[in-house]
């Protein structure tokens, strides 16, 4: 049913409350996950010179979130799970549906921010868009009091 399971943190401690769910749900079912970590531009711009630097930038992490994502699938694996680790560069949301659907996953598993009112209307929700716009089952795990 749920042989492949596409988890995209995003490094913060918060997403990071997805990991109990899916650890129970993926030994349970044999199932393989996929971490997969999204590396965000922050700038959108027509001048080639500020964009070359904003990649430049953006590329510089990419090892740091390469480092992450092991760690995580190192926990992972201890617990008998067979993992994969993905770095991927986009807008999270659109990174996210795609790989879901082009990857044949049986399942999306994230956190939520927790956040609700201005802050989301604000800030968005990556969850959100998700939940909306990808054509796989989600789960969404809202992370305790002490995450937020």
């Amino acid at each position: 049913m749920f042989e492949t399971v596409l988890v995209p943190p995003d490094g913060s401690r918060r997403a990071e409350a997805i990991l109990p769910p899916v650890t129970f749900l993926a030994k349970g079912l044999g199932s393989r996950v996929t971490l997969l970590h999204i590396l965000e531009s922050t700038v959108e711009t027509a001048d080639a010179k500020i964009e070359a630097e904003a990649v430049r930038q953006m590329e510089s992490v990419r090892s740091p979130a390469e480092g992450y994502l092991q760690e995580m699938a190192c926990s992972l694996r201890q617990e008998g799970i067979t993992v994969d680790a993905v770095v991927m560069a986009g807008k999270p949301y659109d990174v996210i549906c795609n790989c879901a659907t082009d990857g044949g996953f049986g399942l999306v598993a994230m956190a939520t921010h927790g956040r609700g009112g201005v802050a989301r209307a604000v800030l968005g929700s990556v969850a959100s868009r998700v939940l909306h716009a990808c054509h796989r089952p989600l789960l969404l795990v809202r992370p305790p009091e002490a995450q937020r």
